[in-house]
């Protein structure tokens, strides 16, 4: 496999800016369960448990942090979630276990969630989008972050599996990680 090269040009792909206000404005959890689509101002968990998210649009005007966490997405495979990070950074780390996908393109349910949108870090947001765990770790889905930079690995027991495509302006793993990425067109988005 040939090395990562640096790229110079500038990101192409333009994603429309999800509509927040499609959503309702929702109580930040404290704790895991189940939480609906809605505009947060973060979604900071950390301890033992689950935390299931229905399928939709997620708008966080903060952090997006999950620490000894299950993660995933209720619903129907061809659903999933959107997470439009409006300012603040993501951090999935630490012995969590993630199952995150977005809407597969051409889903009927997707609400106004983006399909094959996964994590979208808006323009003028330069935070870090920092994706490690378990083995059991599993990402479908595009990751937008134009302005910001995209952290994935771990220990050498990592080997999350990725069927994405991430575009940001700077992109590193760490650690010594196996990760294995998947390419389907309908699992990303898509630009018309």
């Amino acid at each position: 496999q040939p090395p990562p090269v640096q790229v110079t040009s500038p990101i192409v792909l333009t994603i429309p800016i999800p509509d927040c206000s499609t959503v309702p404005e929702r109580t930040s959890p404290k704790k895991g369960g189940t939480i609906q689509p809605g505009r947060y101002s973060s979604i900071s968990l950390s301890g033992n448990g689950t935390l299931i998210m229905e399928p939709g649009l997620y708008c966080l005007n903060g952090d997006f942090t999950l620490r000894n966490k299950k993660v995933e997405v209720s619903g129907d495979i061809n659903d999933g979630v959107t997470i439009y990070m409006i300012n603040g950074d993501v951090d999935i780390a630490g012995n969590v276990q993630v199952y995150l996908r977005a809407p597969k393109q051409g889903a009927l349910n997707s609400g106004t969630a983006i399909p094959g949108v996964l994590i979208y870090m808006d323009e003028s947001n330069s935070g870090t989008i920092i994706m490690t765990g378990t083995s059991d770790n599993f990402y479908r889905g595009t990751v937008y972050a134009p302005s910001g930079g995209v952290q994935i690995g771990g220990d050498p027991g990592y080997s999350g599996t990725w069927a994405s495509q991430i575009v940001a302006d700077s992109v590193w793993t760490h650690g010594n990680p196996t990760i294995t990425m998947y390419f389907d067109p309908g699992d990303i988005y898509e630009q018309e």
